[in-house]
Formats: structure tokens, sequence, C-alpha cells
């Protein structure tokens, strides 16, 4: 079966996190208010400039207005389907591929989930959010960079969708091959220093909250599928290949194939011939 392509970095690697954070931070209405008081603040200072500052929004406005138009006419390619997948298809191992369409297993893989959060009005801007927020993203950085040494297959990064009033919750979603891989990264120098760091500021910096789950799950007892989707989750990992010299080193595989095989078409098909012990204990 053929791979859909690939990805050598993350998703969360290329994605800016730092800016969404920033925009979050705040509510809306916040941002509102300090448009508000800037334009009036400006309008009140120099009156002639007051036409001229309405003149942008309204453009901006115009514009995408047109654009959101033409995309629905056909007339512009509509660039939020860039990098969808059409059709349906599943993330599984590159090296279980052949066997789970063979009546195999789907292979292990570990669920790694980070996440902190600033419980404080100043968000993060807060005392201590700087330099938790470098060590965090230092951590990141280094996983990113040694990830076949730490076999990390890759992570997406989400925001918290009003789940408090603080929208400042961010939760990373690794994906490893082994438990043993995020064991030797919890003993890198990176975590290592930025761990130190908070159980040091910890008690005096208490808004400041950090916290992981990991989940170990057995060939068999795990599945997927994304529909008309673009790589995400599991679906955005990159596998690396054993490679031979004339290969050369680096060599990486998306495990996302398409679902339109048998054996891959139902939920009990996707988790492989193990699932039908998973079923007769349900």
């Amino acid at each position: 079966m053929a791979s859909m392509g690939s990805s050598r970095f993350s998703q969360a690697a290329r994605s800016n996190r730092r800016l969404g954070i920033i925009i979050d931070n705040f509510t809306l209405s916040t941002w509102l208010c300090l448009a508000a008081g800037l334009y009036g603040t400006i309008s009140y200072a120099l009156p002639s400039a007051a036409r001229a500052l309405l003149v942008l929004p309204l453009a901006v406005l115009i514009l995408r207005t047109s654009d959101a138009l033409l995309i629905m006419s056909g007339l512009r390619h509509n660039r939020w389907m860039d990098g969808v997948i059409e059709g349906t298809v599943t993330a599984i191992p590159p090296d279980a591929q052949d066997d789970l369409a063979s009546g195999g297993n789907n292979g292990n893989i570990v669920v790694f989930l980070v996440g902190a959060r600033v419980n404080h009005p100043l968000g993060i801007l807060a005392p201590g959010a700087k330099e938790f927020v470098d060590y965090f993203s230092s951590m990141a950085r280094d996983l990113e960079k040694e990830r076949q040494d730490f076999g990390m297959l890759g992570a997406s990064s989400w925001l918290a969708n009003k789940e408090r009033s603080s929208d400042n919750d961010i939760l990373l979603i690794y994906y490893f091959r082994t438990v043993a891989g995020v064991e030797k990264f919890a003993h890198s120098e990176s975590h290592r220093k930025g761990w130190e760091w908070y159980t040091k500021w910890s008690k005096q910096y208490k808004h400041l909250a950090l916290r992981h789950e990991l989940y170990h799950v057995p060939a068999g007892h795990h599945e997927n599928v994304f529909l008309n989707s673009h790589p995400t989750l599991v679906g955005a990992t990159a596998w690396p290949l054993e490679t031979s010299e004339k290969d050369g080193a680096g060599a990486w595989r998306s495990p996302l194939i398409a679902a339109d095989k048998k054996a891959l078409r139902t939920m009990w098909g996707r988790m492989g011939k193990n699932s039908q012990e998973l079923r007769t204990r349900e």
C-alpha cells in the first residue's frame, strides 16, 4: 500500500503557537475595547486623522468579503482546502501496513499529552510567565530536533476553547514509538533545566500550571480515520525508516494510507486481529 506522503517536522513545530497564545491571552471584548480606545484617543488628539483611520478597517472588511464571495463562486482557489486529503485515509505505522492488510496488527504507539496554563489576570504577562514559556518552548524545540533519538514521531498543538475564563491553555499532543523514548527525553538536559526552574519557582508562582498524561497503547487497541481532512494528530506524524547506505540517513514516511481496502473500512479492521479479543471482552 502506498504512503500518502511524508513530513519531516511535526505540526506543532510548524505552527506559530506564541502568536495564538498572545491573541487568545485576553477576551474578544478586551481586544475590541483596546482598539476602540486607541481609535478614540487618536481621533481626539488628531481629529483630521479620524476619517483616514476609519478607511483601513472598512477596506480590510471589503477585501475579505470579496475574497470569500470569489471563493464561493469558484472564481478563486479555495486555500482552506490546501493540504486536505480528499476521501478516507487512516494512519498506520509504515512497518505494520502490509501486515495489517493481511490480518496482522497495527503496531504499538505511545501518546504523551503535556499542557500548561497561566491562571493570572495578566496571562503571559504575569510574573514568571516569560521564563515559563521560554523553557517550555526550548524543550519542545530540542525534542523536535532530536526526535529520532527519542523516538518522537510528531506532535500537534491546541489552545483551549473557552474551558475557563483564562483562554491561554495550550496542549501539545506527542506521539512516540516507546515509553523508553519518553523517559529518555525526561532525563535530557533541556527537560532537566526546565523542570529544575519550575520546581524552584512553582511555590512562588502558583498561577503557573503544568500537567502531563501518558498512554501506552498496545497493538490492536487503537485506530483512527480521517475524512476529507488535512494531516493532523497522529496523521501528521512521520516515521523514520530503516535505510541502507544507498538510501542515506534521515528518511521519513507518513503513516497515512487510503482506507478503501476491505480490511481498513471498519473500526475493528483498522485495529487488527487483536481487536477480536477486545470485542469479546466488551
